[in-house]
């Protein structure tokens, strides 16, 4: 983990390669602190030698990165001056052919003028330090960045820009109001002064728990689109398994054939449906009774598979009865409790029909499928999606983590805790200490009460250069 303590010496200039190692076309050094300008001034030279530091602000210049006479590289050079800066301190920044040696090059250059190593998230720390964003909008920068679909590309920029921050001040605003009406009640009693009655306080309480309800309802969503749902395709051999892989997909990924144990192994691709990153993992076909070493392998990964997945495909084949090796797929779904969240996918749809779908259990949803003909294909991801969401994703998610869950948690408790001593008839200073609790709770998601090792943990998390 990170020191933020470290990290909390603003006076620093600090540089770093904020585009990813490798070649491209462009790499980008940004240079950030109080020095910044005056390190341009030293690095860079534009064609009619003015110093950078006199340039206008929010301007790009063409020019050179040159040390003691040398030329590293022609560049052009962006700079932003304090406060209209994403940290709100000077800012330049270098845009340089893409391959590892100028930019290598170039941070060495600055950083011998007077510039230190940035670390992970480090420009993002400084523009929480700051007052430029909150600490629930730098965790969505995280998660910007991670984006791997459009809806959750959507999501995080909601919270970037402060879905989640305004209505979490709203509430602190709320409870400060209880508490500064509380506390007055406290010093001034027995005087001439209206004080905050019992009924007005639950009330309050309870409007308040039923935001904070609403709000942890998005977690699940904003769970899955922040690591995407992970879906496993299960069933007994030569069922089509395969096949659903490969028409999903919409090519051919895994082999087929009618040839018992061809898949032996897991295999796992990546998915946008309904705007949610889908990793689905096709698995070997489920027998117990194969005296093979090795399908008894990709048995037991396809059992470790089911065990971590949010949702089953439990493929059968709709032109043969039952038999008991589905039967024993549908007894590994119940082991590993996936029941509630499989779709029963009856395949072969365009052959005579034999099954009797009678005895299989109350999965979530049976549909008919045609994997060759692909037919009933197009309904698998919206169910997909709805079997770990009441709904498909869209913009209007609030994006909330696992930290910010847990600390709406213990406010709710605390609220909680406050009407059961209105209840008690309990003294307004108890009544107070739990009101204080829950503002306590709710400041650690915008960073108002963090304390070290929230800011920790947080920036530890993100990659050096933002």
């Amino acid at each position: 983990m990170i020191n933020s303590g470290a990290y909390s010496n603003l006076t620093d200039t600090i540089a770093a390669v904020t585009t990813p190692h490798g070649r491209g076309g462009t790499g980008v050094v940004r240079v950030c602190g109080p020095k910044a300008l005056f390190i341009a001034d030293k690095v860079f030279c534009l064609p009619n030698n003015i110093p950078p530091s006199q340039c206008a602000s929010h301007t790009i210049h063409f020019g050179r990165v040159v040390e003691n006479g040398s030329v590293i590289d022609e560049c052009l050079l962006s700079i932003m001056k304090a406060p209209r800066t994403y940290s709100g301190q000077d800012t330049v920044e270098l845009s340089l052919h893409g391959g590892p040696m100028p930019l290598k090059l170039t941070l060495a250059c600055c950083i011998r003028a007077g510039a230190r190593q940035a670390g992970p998230g480090e420009f993002t720390y400084r523009a929480f330090a700051l007052g430029k964003i909150d600490l629930a909008q730098a965790e969505a920068v995280c998660d910007l960045i991670s984006a791997k679909t459009e809806a959750a590309s959507k999501a995080s920029l909601r919270a970037l820009e402060g879905a989640l921050s305004e209505k979490i001040t709203a509430w602190r605003n709320d409870l400060i109001s209880l508490l500064m009406r509380l506390e007055t009640t406290i010093d001034h009693a027995g005087e001439d002064f209206i004080p905050i009655t019992p009924p007005q306080l639950k009330a309050a309480s309870e409007a308040l728990r039923n935001g904070i309800a609403m709000l942890l309802q998005s977690y699940a969503k904003a769970r899955h689109l922040r690591c995407g749902i992970r879906v496993v395709i299960c069933g007994r051999p030569n069922v089509g398994k395969s096949s659903l892989m490969n028409a999903l997909l919409e090519r051919e990924r895994a082999i087929v054939s009618n040839v018992p144990g061809t898949t032996r192994d897991t295999i796992e691709e990546h998915m946008d449906i309904c705007g949610i990153e889908v990793v689905i993992t096709d698995t070997a076909g489920l027998r117990r009774t194969s005296n093979d070493a090795i399908e008894a392998q990709g048995f037991e990964r396809a059992r470790k598979a089911m065990g971590g997945a949010d949702v089953a495909l439990w493929v059968v084949d709709g032109s043969q009865p039952l038999n008991s090796d589905d039967n024993s797929v549908g007894a590994l779904i119940r082991e590993t409790s996936l029941l509630a969240r499989t779709i029963i996918l009856v395949n072969k749809n365009d052959l005579p029909q034999q099954i009797n779908t009678t005895p299989l259990p109350a999965a979530n949803k049976i549909i008919n499928i045609s994997c060759t003909k692909a037919s009933g294909l197009d309904s698998i991801g919206r169910s997909i999606v709805e079997c770990v969401t009441d709904a498909p994703a869209g913009p209007e998610i609030i994006m909330v983590n696992e930290r910010h869950c847990s600390a709406l948690k213990n406010a709710d408790l605390a609220l909680s805790e406050a009407e059961n001593a209105i209840a008690q008839g309990a003294t307004e200073d108890l009544l107070a200490f739990h009101v204080r609790e829950a503002l306590d709770y709710l400041g650690e998601i915008t960073g108002a009460t963090a304390d070290e090792e929230i800011l920790s943990k947080i920036f530890s998390n993100f990659c050096i250069g933002k």
